[in-house]
């Protein structure tokens, strides 16, 4: 292109990638998608990847659908401005004990937690086993038994965390946060309630809903670690007594995107505008409705 690209986007051919470009490209921008499904595990393979794609169509931005930390390490080589946070407060976000330590410090409602020494307390079955990484949870298990949530812990070689069952349901609030140079910063955020799946995995059926308590405690967090881009961050609310309690953080679009631009909430926009020193005016919700991503539904059966 003689003027260069509007957007690279790098993603392995998911449903938030495509998301992110349907956005993107209805508001008249360029855009390309680098398929990096060769190179998920390959750090210095994906920039190199990335750094040739980037000389070869020139874009003003380069967006990182998984790989934001990657991105962030390497910024300076990569040869065009990346949105993104800092890599350490990625890596940080992203591993589920290290979170949880900082929703800890920031007295943030959590569930009960146990450590390995104290499995032979637990009264209540099914428990929750979390490893510290993993998406759409790939490293979150539901034990039955002691001796199930044994055999997890001995089998982990990584941090986890052990933590309380809480019957209900999932709200997830996606957010977008920004430091601007004039000191302030921009911030804008919707709560959906996860219809499917009842427990782990890509949501596929979600429910717009009013929940600025969520919204408030996710910015708390993202304020602490002076967050900058999208994110994600789940909680769980107990049907028993309606309390939320912060499950983890996905920084990065996360799989309800669909959900957040059907409310009028266009994050993709919203951080190209950002990152070219643009403060958007403040988007203003829609009625909240029903999200269904019927492709994740059919590849399910």
């Amino acid at each position: 292109m003689e003027n260069g690209l509007d957007i690279l986007i790098a993603d392995r051919g998911g449903k938030i990638g495509k998301a992110v470009e349907e956005s993107l490209r209805a508001h008249g921008l360029s855009v390309e998608v680098l398929d990096e499904s060769a190179v998920v595990n390959d750090e210095p393979g994906y920039i190199r990847l990335l750094r040739r794609k980037v000389e070869e169509c020139h874009p003003k931005l380069a967006i990182p659908i998984f790989k934001g930390e990657w991105l962030a390490r390497h910024a300076e080589k990569i040869g065009c401005a990346v949105p993104v946070a800092t890599a350490d407060t990625i890596a940080m976000l992203d591993d589920k004990v290290k979170c949880s330590e900082l929703c800890s410090k920031l007295g943030i409602r959590q569930p009960g937690m146990y450590r390995d020494d104290e499995v032979s307390s637990i009264e209540e079955w099914p428990i929750v086993f979390k490893r510290a990484d993993g998406l759409s949870g790939s490293s979150v298990y539901f034990p039955k038994d002691r001796r199930a949530l044994e055999n997890l812990i001995r089998s982990s070689r990584k941090p986890h965390l052990t933590m309380d069952f809480i019957e209900g349901y999932d709200c997830s609030v996606d957010a977008i946060r920004w430091p601007m140079a004039d000191g302030s910063v921009f911030w804008s955020a919707m709560a959906y309630r996860v219809i499917f799946p009842r427990r782990k995995g890509i949501s596929s059926v979600r429910l717009g809903t009013v929940r600025k308590d969520l919204e408030e405690t996710a910015r708390r967090i993202l304020d602490a670690v002076d967050y900058r881009g999208v994110c994600g961050l789940d909680f769980r609310i107990s049907r028993q007594t309606g309390e939320a309690f912060f499950l983890e953080c996905n920084p990065r679009f996360s799989g309800g995107i669909r959900s957040s631009l059907t409310a009028g909430l266009d994050l993709p926009f919203l951080l190209w505008k950002l990152a070219n020193g643009e403060r958007p005016s403040a988007p203003k919700l829609r009625s909240h409705r029903l999200s269904i991503d019927f492709d994740t539904l059919l590849e399910r059966k």
